[in-house]
């Protein structure tokens, strides 16, 4: 159940007979339908009507508002059927359930998600026009609809496209809201400003330190955040009032503000209405009750400021049609009257935010969204990282000694059998789009080698790397986006594609070097990212190598230092292709090696100690970025000591 009242951006004129006016006054207003009311029960959504009488029995997972006699709808279970499509106010398919993704409908047209590709549809269901350059697009509002798309670095930018399909505001902005009244607000170079339908500034050079949607001539603005200072504006960008102490939010005929106190609302002249003395509250719109928050509990007030209906409910929505409205007892929702009184007494589980919101003039933000949207900007990222073979300005013509002192690194390093020398951790793309590097260097690069997983080693000098290898990830835990980014990467850096028994591959060229890219899982906590390979002595699979058996060959060898308690120690640890786990420690005051063994539990590593083939402890450790934090216990239980553990690169 959503946590409070409509999360609306505007209020517009609502038509009394037949439904409310939505966005686009301009350009194909289109019409939601107030007597078709989406509400939820038992996890599924159906339609009711301004008597609470079922419309259209509950049985999808997801439902838009009727807009011009039309619903996305979104059906999944065990039928043959499943994903978005639209039907009618008869609950008859218009389109049926096939895409993974459909916008609300929107002055005639619908966004639906075919694969990665954006396209264009009408109220049938047929194709207007693609537009395969976005890997997101929004609902009209006012003749366009926003979109984004990676720039040529990976930044995520947008822009607009209008009704015909054409791109007519190049995607050039950090971020952008939809147009209303001929404006729309946007971000660039860290500054916030409004855009007419060119593209250009609408008001010359003017920016503002916040903006809001323009509604019947007038937005308003933040001036100075950290005065407090927010005003309003015309459609020419002159000041109307200004507001000290608060922040002005909202717009048509009243302006949500805040102080200390709390939240409250002024009038078209700035004067205030509703003092800040509720923990919430949403603008009138075009009603002549505002709901509000009061401690814990929802109700209303009148346009003189006055509690009109007292706090009572623990969750409730703005007023429809200056009519009726939905309010939550305990975990059920019902409708009120302009007396607070129920005419539908609570019996749903939801109510639709979105058909509030539309029928308050609210822009209809529904959007479609390509599977790779989340990697499309980090393939960008990693193309460019290392498009030419170049990392940082170095490549694998220096020499390994050179290559360490221009990233600044030490001359004595740890190397893995004195091959691979874990060279340095990263991050590469943007803020909002940020990826995970890990460097590699590999060759015979290395003096001393004495055999060790870990021993400290020397560079000889003049010697070259043989390759690198590059691991990439995504923090985003909750999914895994490493087979996208892997398809992606094929694709950009126009790799063939082979798999066999051990794994998928892409095999090509990068700068003259063979090139491998490959997926990885990390061994403590299952997190999956791509690697790429790239330069000579790479081992790449071929239609004879089919090993089943090699993934629990596999080892992951690491160091970590830190302390058990206060005594300081050096642990090493392996984790094995079959999940189990092995390794061993040493307090620094001591040369003797106390061996551990264990497994890999979700991410928590249990190791049983052993000294002369005695259990004498147990450690229970989390991987926390690269670090290892946990507890020691002895044999006996009667003592426990608290470990941490870094990462030795």
């Amino acid at each position: 159940m959503k946590s409070k009242c409509c999360n609306v951006v505007a209020g517009l004129a609502c038509v009394l007979l037949g439904g409310c006016s939505g966005p686009g006054a301009d350009v194909g207003k289109s019409i939601v339908d107030v007597d078709m009311i989406p509400v939820e029960m038992y996890g599924l959504w159906g339609f009711v009507n301004r008597n609470g009488e079922t419309v259209i029995e509950p049985e999808y997972r997801k439902v838009s508002p009727f807009v011009d006699g039309i619903s996305a709808v979104f059906l999944d279970g065990d039928g043959v059927e499943t994903g978005w499509g639209l039907i009618d106010t008869e609950g008859d398919y218009v389109i049926r359930p096939s895409y993974n993704g459909l916008t609300i409908p929107s002055e005639g047209v619908v966004w639906a998600m075919d694969g990665d590709v954006p396209v264009a549809l009408d109220a049938k269901g047929e194709k207007l026009f693609e537009l395969p350059q976005a890997d997101a697009v929004w609902a009209y509002s006012d003749g366009m609809a926003r979109f984004t798309c990676p720039d040529n670095v990976g930044n995520r930018v947008y822009g607009f496209v209008d009704r015909s399909g054409k791109v007519v505001v190049e995607p050039v902005f950090e971020s952008a809201e939809d147009f209303s009244e001929g404006f729309a607000e946007v971000r660039k170079n860290g500054k916030e400003y409004y855009i007419n339908k060119k593209g250009e500034n609408a008001f010359g050079s003017q920016t503002f330190a916040g903006t809001r949607r323009f509604v019947g001539g007038r937005a308003a603005v933040l001036l100075d955040e950290k005065e407090g200072v927010s005003g309003v504006i015309d459609s020419k960008g002159e000041l109307q009032f200004t507001k000290r102490g608060g922040v002005l939010l909202y717009g048509s005929d009243s302006y949500v503000f805040y102080t200390r106190d709390g939240f409250g609302l002024v009038d078209a002249k700035g004067e205030v209405v509703v003092p800040p003395l509720y923990e919430d509250i949403e603008p009138f719109y075009d009603n002549d009750l505002a709901l509000v928050q009061l401690g814990n509990r929802f109700g209303y007030v009148n346009r003189t400021g006055k509690i009109q209906i007292d706090p009572q409910w623990r969750l409730a929505k703005s007023f429809v049609n200056n009519e009726f409205a939905f309010a939550a007892t305990d975990d059920m929702w019902g409708m009120i009257n302009r007396d607070g009184k129920y005419i539908v007494e609570p019996q749903w589980d939801d109510v639709s935010d979105e058909y509030v919101n539309a029928c308050n003039g609210a822009p209809f933000v529904s959007n479609v969204v390509s599977d790779y949207y989340f990697v499309n900007c980090a393939a960008v990222a990693i193309y460019n990282f290392i498009k030419d073979g170049k990392i940082d300005e170095w490549d694998l013509t220096w020499t390994a000694e050179d290559i360490a002192k221009h990233i600044g690194m030490s001359r004595y390093m740890f190397g893995r059998y004195g091959r691979e020398h874990l060279l340095k951790r990263d991050t590469i793309g943007t803020k909002y789009d940020p990826v995970n590097v890990l460097i590699y260097l590999r060759g015979e690069f290395f003096k001393n080698q004495s055999g060790k997983s870990f021993a400290p080693l020397d560079y000889v000098e003049g010697v070259k790397p043989d390759n690198v290898m590059i691991q990439f990830w995504q923090d985003d835990y909750k999914r895994d986006y490493s087979y996208l980014l892997f398809a992606k990467l094929e694709q950009v850096f126009g790799l063939e594609h082979y798999a066999d028994g051990s794994g998928q591959y892409g095999i090509g060229q990068l700068a003259g070097y063979p090139v491998l890219l490959s997926e990885y899982v990390y061994p403590y906590v299952g997190r999956k990212g791509i690697q790429i390979e790239f330069g000579n002595g790479i081992d790449f699979p071929s239609e004879k190598y089919v090993d089943d058996s090699a993934g629990d060959d596999y080892v992951e060898e690491s160091t970590y230092e830190g302390t058990i308690g206060e005594t300081p120690i050096v642990m090493e640890v392996a984790s094995h292709g079959d999940g189990s786990m092995s390794g061993r420690y040493r307090y620094k005051s001591n040369t003797e090696w106390i061996d551990l063994s264990g497994s890999n539990n979700d991410g928590v590593i249990d190791f049983t100690e052993k000294v002369d083939g005695k259990v004498t402890g147990a450690f229970s450790l989390a991987l926390n970025d690269f670090n290892l934090i946990g507890t020691w216990t002895n044999q006996n239980k009667t003592e426990v000591l608290k470990v941490e553990l870094h990462y030795v690169e």
